[in-house]
Parts: structure tokens; C-alpha cells; sequence
């Protein structure tokens, strides 16, 4: 993982343009994934169950923390800054809008 606090930010419209539409198609692998995983949740008993469950929170998760959407909003399009102490990415937005405290300290020229 990143070390410390790292902005990602591209200017360019068509390159946003292609990081949205990867974002889209990873969304939909996750939610295909997630289906997957909810079906066999349901056809299982007792401790694989459980593991499952257990599983299917964990990729849930995995994909809240990921740089694909905002861990506030959930927004899917737009910049992202990382902070390594929560371990997730946020988008410039709520960056802007004050929504993360722990960001403060940053200077109002780095965003």
C-alpha cells in the first residue's frame, strides 16, 4: 500500500473518460462476483455458511477501500486522494466540502 497521501488527478477528458468506463466494467465484474457469492451463501449450511458470509463481508469491503469508488459518497467518476492512515480512497469532492476531518492539515493549493 501507499505510504502516504497521494492525489490522483487527470485533466485530460478522454482519459477520464476511459477511467470511468474501466471503473463501470470492474463495478460490474465486482457485482457479478458478488451474486456469485450470495448464491452460494444461500445453498450452503451450517459453518460454510458462515465462511461464506465471512467471505462475501470481506469482498464487500475490499471494494469499499478501493480506489474504484469513494469510501463517503460511493461516487464512481472523479478524482481520488488516498490516506494511508484510514486505508481507502476519497474523492477531490469531499475533499473540497470538508467531509474528511482528518485532512485538514492539507493545504488548500494540493487539491
Amino acid at each position: 500500500m501507499l505510504r502516504r497521501q497521494r492525489i490522483i488527478r487527470i485533466k485530460d477528458s478522454r482519459l477520464r473518460n476511459v477511467r470511468l468506463n474501466l471503473r463501470k466494467v470492474l463495478m460490474n465484474t465486482f457485482y457479478d462476483q458478488e451474486a456469485a457469492l450470495k448464491a452460494l451463501w444461500l445453498g450452503a449450511e451450517g459453518n460454510e455458511q458462515l465462511s461464506l458470509l465471512r467471505k462475501l463481508e470481506q469482498f464487500r469491503q475490499n471494494y469499499r477501500d478501493s480506489i474504484l469508488v469513494c469510501s463517503v459518497c460511493s461516487k464512481l467518476d472523479g478524482d481520488r486522494i488516498y490516506i494511508p492512515r484510514h486505508k481507502c480512497w476519497y474523492c477531490t469532492d469531499c475533499l473540497k466540502k470538508g467531509v474528511i476531518p482528518s485532512l485538514r492539515k492539507l493545504r488548500k493549493e494540493s487539491y
